[in-house]
């Protein structure tokens, strides 16, 4: 059993009469898994999971999102935390809201918990390098990619077009 199928079981425990598609996981386990409940048959209400084996659950749940080329609106480590939001989404038929952008400062602070000290440890320069760099309103693709390394994470760069969004590969962009 995939894990999306996991998810969906979980899911079906708590909201029985939700309806679903499964796009068949990859080789390496990712896939989509779209919900929506039965009483809306036209899918008003529609909570799309995404599995990425190393990355988590991303879950949307927009009826406006079109999601080509864009990330999920929230994103969970376990099976149990995504499977608990999915049934909450699905049984308030609420929605969930895109990520706000933050500043590079809250993103070090809040997310990676690190202090300026230890993110200039981690590459080497001063801690004053890195307060200036944290009030900059503009800096290089390649230095704003070492940073978020630095913090653990992976820079995406998305396009944001009328009709749709898509994440450039930082290979081209670099």
């Amino acid at each position: 059993m995939s894990t999306l199928e996991q998810l969906l079981r979980l899911v079906r425990a708590a909201v029985p009469d939700v309806r679903h598609e499964l796009d068949q996981p990859n080789p390496k386990g990712a896939g989509f898994l779209n919900l929506w409940t039965a009483d809306k048959p036209r899918r008003e209400h529609e909570v799309v999971v995404q599995y990425r084996p190393k990355h988590g659950f991303g879950i949307t749940a927009d009826p406006n999102e079109e999601g080509f080329g864009m990330g999920p609106h929230e994103v969970y480590a376990t099976l149990v935390e995504a499977a608990g939001r999915a049934q909450m989404l699905l049984s308030s038929h609420s929605m969930t809201q895109p990520p706000r952008g933050v500043q590079l400062r809250e993103l070090r602070a809040r997310v990676a918990k690190l202090t300026q000290e230890e993110l200039a440890d981690r590459l080497d320069v001063s801690q004053s390098a890195i307060a200036h760099l944290e009030q900059r309103a503009d800096t290089s693709v390649s230095t704003l990619r070492k940073v978020i390394e630095a913090m653990g994470g992976e820079l995406e760069i998305t396009a944001k077009f009328p009709d749709r969004r898509v994440v450039l590969s930082l290979d081209e962009v670099a």
